[in-house]
């Protein structure tokens, strides 16, 4: 094997004519011209070209630099097995971005495009003259290693979506998108889907905030204001999606929202009137979204701004903490009901109308069996048994299937209106009695907590009772702390939303949504 990378490339192939050479005295005429038709010859170069200051009129300057590539100098000696590596993204190395950062050009996460296209039109074209070369040549065989995508898709999915274990870095929002998916993702509702909005609401009640210890603790390595013991749906679709992961939207700073926006926060209802002034209720949250827009509009131009929003995924989990607002006291089962897949439906339509056309839903999870819930029935000696509310039970179902409805209606009325329902109520029940199969070895007690099934609000011991236990493994366990599931409970759910069959989620699943610029 034979590497010829670095320096001047007519220099490399005069030092491997003298090793040629040597070979022949060495072993005579005929064993080194054996040796070098079977050798391999790795070559890597080009990149410090583009460096050059001598660069001109790209196109002449890069036929300059594949026609002394491709030059045939080693086959006449003869070389025959060649293997080439792409460039790799000269413009997204840390390199590029500091310069850029200095220089006050680009944003300083962003990657430049200029180099970015140089790069791609250059391993374009070693290709097509390798394929010339292998038609021309007798006996010519290459290889040609596709570094470019395969690296920049270790910066998207390995960098930024499971190494970010610092808040500089997974708050950190940079361009991964190398497959030309212009979806950006903008999430909606509760704590299941809130990576720290919490964070900035004033308020002194700690009930619907996760940015304490042990919070967060499994990936980012310090609370973040997620509900878990590290990430949620969200991030992990961001993960599948090649997307950064999304910080809160009312976070301070500068936010690229052309990957989208998440407006999600702990213990918010479909409902202005659920839990008021302590969280962002979806009406509030659709205001946000409609700044977003407009912004999005102002950067990009109308059209471009339009385009994306219509393509972009729309994710909700909202309706959960309706049910245990004080307000239902004053309505029957039915008309509660309906004010809450009412104003569901009318966010779906401002955001319709603002240009969305793909959305996400999961039906509310079996509530009645929480650990918050069966704690509280153990400690009242309610519901015995299980310890389950029935009654709650049955009322979630009869909510999930009511929006179902819903969406069926909003498919008919609305020209291009996409959706998929998940049925997290169901895969999540399944784990819940059965915990082994999915690797859990308890699927009904919290990680986090104290009581009963260490169901009551203490993990962290920050909301009025010190006191709380810990388990050494939250992976474990399917909930991390009263009412939310484990960073390894979400992966799962997370994996089956994206590529999951339509027995979980129909009528599309995600990974669709995001690989289908348009569905017919």
């Amino acid at each position: 094997m034979f590497l010829l990378t670095g320096g001047k490339p007519q220099h490399t192939v005069n030092q491997f004519k003298n090793i040629g050479n040597q070979l022949k005295q060495r072993l005579g005429g005929e064993e080194a011209s054996l040796l070098l038709s079977r050798s391999v010859y790795l070559i890597s170069i080009g990149v410090n070209d583009y460096s050059s200051t001598t660069k001109g009129d790209s196109k002449q300057y890069r036929s300059m630099i594949i026609g002394n590539l491709t030059s045939v100098a080693i086959y006449k000696m003869g070389g025959r097995k060649f293997s080439f590596v792409a460039l790799p993204p000269l413009g997204c190395l840390p390199s590029t971005k500091a310069q850029n950062a200095r220089n006050k050009t680009n944003h300083e996460a962003s990657c430049r495009e200029d180099s970015t296209a140089l790069v791609q039109e250059h391993n374009k074209a070693v290709s097509k003259n390798l394929d010339k070369l292998e038609k021309q040549l007798k006996g010519f065989m290459h290889s040609f290693f596709d570094f470019y995508t395969t690296f920049i898709d270790k910066i998207c999915t390995t960098i930024l979506c499971q190494s970010m274990n610092s808040s500089s870095l997974w708050e950190e929002e940079v361009s991964c998108n190398t497959n030309n998916n212009k979806a950006a993702l903008f999430v909606f509702g509760d704590s299941l889907y809130d990576p720290g909005n919490n964070n900035y609401i004033s308020t002194t009640n700690t009930n619907f905030q996760a940015n304490f210890r042990p919070y967060g603790e499994s990936f980012f390595t310090q609370p973040t204001g997620r509900s878990s013991d590290g990430r949620l749906i969200p991030d992990f679709i961001c993960e599948y999606a090649r997307l950064p992961i999304i910080p809160p939207y009312l976070k301070p700073g500068k936010h690229h929202f052309v990957y989208g926006a998440n407006f999600a926060s702990g213990g918010a209802g479909a409902l202005d009137e659920t839990f008021p002034g302590l969280v962002v209720n979806l009406n509030t949250q659709l205001n946000q979204f409609k700044n977003v827009a407009n912004q999005l509009k102002q950067q990009l131009g109308d059209e471009e701004a339009s385009d994306l929003l219509s393509q972009s995924v729309y994710m909700f989990s909202i309706g959960g903490n309706d049910y245990f607002s004080p307000t239902q006291q004053s309505y029957t089962q039915e008309q509660y009901r309906s004010m809450i897949t009412g104003n569901l439906t009318s966010v779906i339509r401002a955001i319709y109308k603002t240009g969305g056309r793909k959305f996400s839903f999961i039906t509310l999870p079996p509530l009645g069996c929480w650990p918050s819930i069966k704690a509280q029935n153990a400690a009242n000696k309610t519901y015995s048994g299980d310890f389950c509310n029935k009654d709650l039970a049955a009322l979630v179902q009869e909510h999930s299937k009511a929006v179902s409805e819903k969406l069926k209606k909003l498919e008919k009325a609305l020209e291009g209106f996409k959706y998929s329902v998940f049925d997290f109520h169901t895969t999540f029940n399944d784990r819940m009695i059965n915990p082994s199969k999915y690797g859990f070895k308890n699927g009904d007690s919290a990680c986090c907590g104290s009581g009963p099934y260490r169901g009551v609000n203490s993990c962290g011991g920050m909301r009025g009772i010190k006191d709380y236990e810990l388990c050494e493994n939250a992976s474990e366990y399917l909930f991390f702390d009263y009412t939310h599931p484990s960073e390894a409970a979400y992966q799962q759910l997370a994996k089956l939303m994206w590529e999951g069959s339509s027995s979980v989620t129909a009528p599309y699943n995600l990974k669709s949504f995001f690989h289908l610029s348009k569905l017919s």
